[in-house]
């Protein structure tokens, strides 16, 4: 199914989001490339919502084209799920030999832009001793968080002034940012996702 119809089913059931939809699933051209390949029909790369990374650095998800992305939707204030998500993804980390492991990025997206500010991902991913070279943390308005939540399948709501309930999902993206397997719930044998990683990387030599 391409981007542009998961949009279409996904985000009219959310009011307002309509819009946004068609802004932000609009393709990236020759020129936003770079000289790497077009990006297929379900790419996510093809969002072009700006997000703010750890450092402060206005970016897109395009970033990460190139390389296998294991990637997770999470806030920092959360005391439950969200540190265990990260525990799974720091385990799909140690799991990979050390040749694929340089080869492969992670991303954490906060459904809390109001409250994870850049310095407050930085400080997150230090004190999960989250590895800079490989971690990319962000932060985005309102609209690009429901726009990639629908997208992902990632559903959340806010119960309280401080706390989210969502679902819990990691998700692996190819070189070319279509999703190639998503893992669901916590505390889960690294061993099929580290599978599908080798996959990608040898599939692309």
């Amino acid at each position: 199914m391409k981007l542009a119809l998961i949009l279409a089913i996904c985000l009219p059931c959310v009011a307002g989001f309509g819009r946004v939809a068609a802004r932000e699933a609009r393709p990236q051209t020759a020129g936003d490339t770079s000289g790497r390949k077009p990006l297929g029909g379900n790419s996510i790369y093809q969002l072009n919502s700006r997000w703010t990374d750890q450092d402060g650095k206005s970016t897109t998800l395009g970033r990460f084209q190139g390389k296998p992305l294991v990637l997770a939707m999470i806030y920092t204030s959360c005391k439950d799920a969200c540190p265990m998500i990260v525990v799974d993804m720091q385990n799909i980390e140690k799991a990979l030999p050390e040749r694929i492991r340089e080869q492969v990025g992670f991303a954490l997206i906060s459904f809390d832009p109001a409250q994870d500010t850049p310095a407050q991902l930085k400080r997150f991913g230090s004190a999960h001793g989250l590895d800079t070279k490989r971690w990319t943390l962000l932060t985005g308005s309102a609209d690009a968080v429901r726009v990639l939540a629908a997208v992902l399948g990632v559903r959340y709501t806010k119960v309280s002034n401080v706390d989210f309930a969502h679902s819990s999902v990691i998700t692996i993206l190819d070189s070319g940012g279509e999703i190639r397997h998503q893992q669901t719930g916590l505390r889960k044998d690294p061993g099929e996702v580290t599978a599908v990683i080798t996959s990608l990387l040898h599939s692309a030599k």
